[in-house]
C-alpha cells in the first residue's frame, strides 16, 4: 500500500485529504507542521508528500530545504 504524507497545520483539511485518501487505498501519514512533516519523512518514507507552504514552527520552504539535503528522502515527490 502506497503511503501519503499530508503536511498541513488546518487540522479540518488534514481530516478531509486523509479520509478521501484513506477511501482511495492509500495509507495515509499525518503532521501539523513542518518539524513533525520531516520526522515522520524520516520514519516512514512515504510515496509522496502533500505540502503546505505556511505553517508554524516549520514553514513548507525551510521543509524543502531539510528534506533535500537528507540523501535518504530527497527523492520523494512533493506536491505543494
Amino acid at each position: 500500500m502506497k503511503k501519503i504524507l499530508v503536511v498541513d497545520d488546518d487540522p479540518t483539511y488534514v481530516k478531509t485529504v486523509s479520509e478521501s485518501l484513506t477511501n482511495a487505498g492509500y495509507s495515509v501519514l499525518e503532521a501539523f507542521d513542518g518539524q513533525e512533516g520531516l520526522v515522520a519523512a524520516e520514519k516512514e518514507t512515504p510515496d509522496l508528500i502533500m505540502l503546505d507552504l505556511a505553517m508554524p514552527k516549520m514553514g513548507g520552504i525551510d521543509f524543502l530545504k531539510m528534506l533535500h539535503q537528507d540523501p535518504d528522502i530527497n527523492k520523494i515527490p512533493v506536491i505543494i
